[in-house]
């Protein structure tokens, strides 16, 4: 009899193992699906780290691939809706990968994992998980003339080089120059607006595409001894989405003065006999 019941105890414990072995110890002891990291999240500064949206999970998701490949439909719920491919990078980490190999510019993205997807162990997600994050916003890079520069030609042009392509007729609208001289009145001033062109992005040796740079040209020339201002306003778009700039960016210049008497620094050789 007692070598009856160990033999059933054994049989068991077989029962057991086997169990175990098929389904996974994680489906006896799993806990529910969970997220634990996202990326991006939040406000972007580079287009490279929109390549891709990022999901990692707790648990096993899907079986281990050799060669994993990209697939058109996914559980994610992307806002506004981009086209692309979803890749599983191992098991537990999900990849979307964009189909121009990054995401539009200047926009606020919100991206759902929808409750109920389940994992391997068969554990699922118990409430829809939300984040949102943008992508960058136009910026001003680069400028000339420098902030504060001097002795500035009166044939001059304006020069103003973003991170992305802007579009020509609203920038005008975000654009302001103005001039003041000696009497201190401020006065706005008249321009121009077009791209530079890629044959003078080449000239200038400048590392930018075409529609990321803008020249401004005053419609007279610049007047001797006259501080200037440019001023980039708050709001303004690029081309691939609504989000604006952040904030104003400005900055300032003065053009050479005309040559003229002043005054005579040592009064006390005010004599043409006397040397200087």
């Amino acid at each position: 009899m007692l070598k009856r019941k160990q033999k059933m105890v054994w049989l068991v414990g077989i029962l057991t193992f086997l169990v175990l072995t098929k389904w996974g110890l994680s489906s006896v002891f799993a806990e529910e699906v969970k997220i634990l990291s996202v990326a991006p999240r939040g406000p972007t500064d580079h287009i490279g780290e929109t390549s891709a949206i990022i999901v990692s999970f707790n648990q096993p998701m899907v079986s281990l691939q050799k060669f994993p490949e990209g697939e058109g439909t996914g559980p994610l719920l992307i806002r506004p809706r981009v086209s692309g491919k979803y890749r599983w990078m191992g098991t537990r980490t999900l990849a979307f990968l964009p189909e121009r190999g990054r995401l539009p510019y200047g926009t606020n993205f919100t991206v759902t994992v929808p409750r109920g997807i389940s994992s391997i162990s068969g554990e699922i997600l118990k409430e829809d998980f939300s984040w949102s994050f943008e992508t960058p916003r136009p910026k001003l890079i680069s400028h000339w003339p420098r902030d504060k520069s001097q002795w500035i030609n009166l044939n001059e042009v304006v020069i103003l080089q973003f991170n992305q392509k802007m579009p020509l007729e609203e920038a005008r609208d975000f654009l302001e120059l103005t001039g003041r001289g000696s009497e201190g009145r401020k006065t706005f001033l008249p321009f121009h607006v077009r791209y530079l062109t890629q044959e003078e992005i080449k000239e200038q040796r400048l590392r930018a595409k075409e529609g990321e740079i803008l020249l401004l040209k005053p419609e007279g020339k610049f007047r001797p001894g006259y501080f200037y201002e440019v001023k980039v306003l708050k709001g303004l778009p690029g081309v691939e989405g609504p989000l604006g700039m952040s904030s104003d960016y400005k900055f300032n210049f003065s053009t050479y003065g005309l040559f003229r008497f002043l005054r005579i620094e040592k009064p006390h050789l005010s004599s043409p006999e006397d040397s200087i």
